[in-house]
């Protein structure tokens, strides 16, 4: 029996499934916090740091959205959703190994606060926020139900 059969066989695989995507967004929303706490000892708290950590956490998950969705179109499996789930905990415990490393390089350059602030928020929390992004549309894929319907779709 392969890993596919015994897990369309589990009661209630769709709700472990949703209730993935709805603690990895959860995730998304605390990394973003903690964050802004991250940055402000280091260049502050301003708006400057707000708009560039939003903004690049918004355009890593369009990124991720995009390119999760591409990849689930090739190849629908729970086991790279768990594997893209595995990455982002690493990525995000990097985080927080280098931020004193990074944020002192940042802090201490001459560029303008504007552009230390997109650099600090791209560096230390754009990769995770990418794979994050990605668990929404592996996931999607992943409802087995969904994916039969779609290859009947295809064969007609």
């Amino acid at each position: 029996m392969s890993y596919r059969n015994v897990l369309q066989k589990l009661p209630g695989k769709n709700f472990i499934l949703e209730i993935t995507v709805f603690v990895c967004g959860a995730l998304v929303m605390i990394y973003e916090i903690i964050g802004s706490r991250l940055l402000s000892p280091y260049i502050g708290a301003s708006t400057y740091v707000w708009t560039s950590l939003i903004g690049v956490i918004l355009g890593a998950l369009s990124l991720g959205y995009w390119l999760g969705g591409k990849w689930a179109d090739r190849q629908p499996d729970i086991k790279i959703l768990a594997f893209v789930i595995f990455l982002a905990g690493g990525l995000v415990s990097l985080t927080i190994l280098l931020k004193d490393l990074v944020l002192s390089l940042i802090a201490e350059s001459s560029a303008g606060l504007e552009i230390k602030s997109l650099l600090a928020a791209l560096l230390l929390f754009a990769p995770a926020s990418v794979l994050l992004g990605f668990v929404t549309q592996i996931n999607q894929y992943n409802d087995f139900d969904c994916i039969c319907i779609r290859n009947r779709i295809e064969r007609t």
